[in-house]
């Protein structure tokens, strides 16, 4: 089940010389509260990412998210994006939209604008 209610720790670094053992410790601890589970699952996570793709693929500026980024990696499939989009380098941008859309049905703008920023950046 999909953890609406966990709030990140981490953020992608800026300076890539900190220390990333740390940051990567943290990115796992929280890949694994928002998708519930106590050890890494890749068929929880693929199930609920599938659940979650049926549902924000609806949402006009996150579904230019999707495609962004599948076409970042020339890919042409918005579940390889979201996918793509739970990586460290975004999760800490993608998981807050998320929440947003599983709870409201909606996104801020200003968060798809973001996380559309930082991806023209990739």
């Amino acid at each position: 089940m999909y953890n609406t209610k966990y709030i990140c720790s981490y953020t992608a670094p800026v300076n890539k010389n900190i220390d990333a053992d740390k940051d990567n410790s943290v990115y796992r601890k929280d890949i694994l509260n928002i998708f519930s589970i106590d050890t890494f699952n890749e068929t929880i996570i693929t199930n609920e990412i599938d659940n979650i793709l049926h549902k924000v693929k609806l949402h006009p500026e996150f579904k230019i998210c999707l495609e962004k980024m599948s076409q970042i990696y020339k890919v042409n499939d918005l579940g390889v994006g979201l996918l793509l989009l739970y990586s460290f380098d975004y999760l800490y941008l993608t998981h807050p939209c998320i929440c947003e859309f599983l709870e409201t049905g909606s996104i801020q703008t200003n968060k798809t604008e973001t996380l559309l920023q930082v991806l023209s950046l990739s």
